[in-house]
């Protein structure tokens, strides 16, 4: 039956390392953030060529689209300074999504259990969002971090200031474990409860349709799941760049 945790595990395919410390080998991760980047590439070919992808799949992207646009007008604001970061957005919701949903094939990898994938998934937001802020406000962007306070309380500032700098790095840590912690979570549960099953299939053949009903409810409960986390993430996102947008 294997362990719990072979799903997660990484394979190289190809090793290719150049003088010991550049490391171009082709392994699980690699080769499902390959197939993630050709789906992407193919939905956006999609939605370009209207004689392939007819009017119903036309329409439904630009439903996604304008719901997107209105989400993110009434999240960080309207104007053309702000709707400029609508390609990126919309662009981590499509990969998250989509590596989430390809995890839910049997025998396949989830990149997005990865660790190391989310912390620099993280990391990449949290930097983006802090050179927007320096970007467009500079030294002044150190004001995210200093309240507004008045007459004696001021002397807890540099506390105050100490204790918003760890809470604005944590935001890395957060994000990351949000996604995996999850997604690790509902594989497990998934891989837990079709092993159950398998062994009281092999016990008891006529019972052979509860695991598989409970995998159903499962599967449609994990699917849900890989949207909320891709949406999460997304809003996350969105909220960082207001906070470094009006500093607040």
């Amino acid at each position: 039956m294997g362990n719990f945790f072979e799903q997660f595990e990484i394979n190289t395919f190809l090793s290719l390392i150049i003088r010991n410390w550049i490391d171009l080998s082709i392994n699980t991760s690699v080769l499902y953030l390959l197939i993630t980047l050709v789906l992407i590439v193919f939905i956006r070919i999609l939605s370009i060529n209207n004689k392939i992808i007819g009017e119903k799949w036309e329409y439904l992207l630009n439903l996604i689209y304008m719901n997107f646009i209105n989400f993110l007008s009434s999240t960080i604001g309207s104007g053309k300074e702000k709707i400029k970061y609508f390609p990126f957005l919309i662009s981590l919701f499509t990969f998250v999504l989509i590596n989430n949903l390809i995890a839910l094939i049997p025998y396949s990898f989830s990149t997005t259990a990865q660790m190391i994938i989310c912390v620099t998934l993280s990391l990449s937001i949290m930097v983006g969002t802090t050179i927007i802020g320096i970007e467009k406000h500079g030294f002044k962007f150190i004001n995210l971090f200093v309240p507004d306070l008045k007459g004696g309380v001021r002397v807890l500032i540099p506390f105050i200031f100490l204790i918003e700098i760890i809470s604005y790095l944590s935001r890395v840590v957060s994000l990351s474990i949000r996604l995996c912690g999850n997604l690790i979570g509902g594989h497990m549960i998934l891989k837990i409860i079709s092993t159950f099953g398998f062994l009281l299939v092999t016990k008891i053949k006529v019972l052979f349709f509860i695991p598989i009903l409970v995998l159903l409810v499962l599967f449609v409960l994990e699917s849900f799941v890989a949207f909320v986390q891709s949406f999460v993430i997304t809003l996350l996102s969105m909220l960082y760049i207001k906070d470094s947008l009006n500093l607040h």
